[in-house]
């Protein structure tokens, strides 16, 4: 309820303030205008009329109370039903702006999750496309290198039957030249001992 709205007994009370006031005025200007009757001069028809005149004039106030009482009970129900409205109508507004800030997150946050998901899903391709990549260089290194080891025993094997033919070569070489010496020492008479010694040694361990 509205904090400036009166109470309804306060609004009673007033009326009858106001009530009570009017009827002194009332009273005050009859008193000035018309002489009230002494006692023992009223008739019976007289004091019955006065009677039904001030009984009357009790149900009027009583009647017009209860239909202020009334009218201020209409005026209090009008101003709480306007005031409800009024709540509710801002309860409504808050609930839809709230509503509407949730979508709103929500949208971004999902948003945000559906790019991330997609960043997710690039990385991992673009992951499995190097790792592919990578498994198939390296298995080609792995053949080359492969390759590379026969090829170095096979030219291990060449170069060393081909340094062993010129050893034999080269050994065949200076034993006939050794033999020629020797022959050469045995047919001569002038030869140095020394060099026909030499010759001799070296054909024993030769052979």
């Amino acid at each position: 309820m509205n904090a400036h709205t009166l109470k309804e007994s306060d609004i009673n009370d007033m009326i009858l303030d106001l009530m009570k006031n009017k009827k002194r005025g009332t009273v005050a200007r009859k008193k000035k205008t018309k002489k009230s009757p002494s006692k023992g001069s009223l008739t019976k028809e007289e004091i019955k009329r006065l009677g039904e005149e001030q009984m009357e004039r009790k149900n009027n106030r009583h009647g017009r109370k209860r239909l202020c009482v009334h009218c201020k009970g209409a005026d209090l129900f009008s101003n709480g039903v306007a005031t409800f409205k009024q709540q509710e109508q801002i309860y409504r507004d808050e609930e839809a702006h709230t509503l509407q800030y949730i979508r709103g997150e929500a949208a971004s946050k999902e948003k945000e999750l559906n790019d991330y998901y997609l960043y997710c899903q690039k990385f991992k391709n673009e992951y499995k496309t190097n790792f592919n990549e990578v498994l198939k260089q390296s298995e080609e290194m792995r053949k080359e290198l492969s390759n590379l080891r026969s090829e170095y025993l096979d030219l291990k094997l060449l170069l060393e039957d081909q340094r062993k033919m010129e050893l034999n070569g080269m050994f065949n070489f200076y034993q006939k030249k050794l033999q020629d010496i020797k022959a050469h020492c045995i047919s001569q008479t002038f030869c140095d001992e020394n060099l026909k010694n030499i010759v001799h040694e070296i054909l024993r361990v030769i052979h």
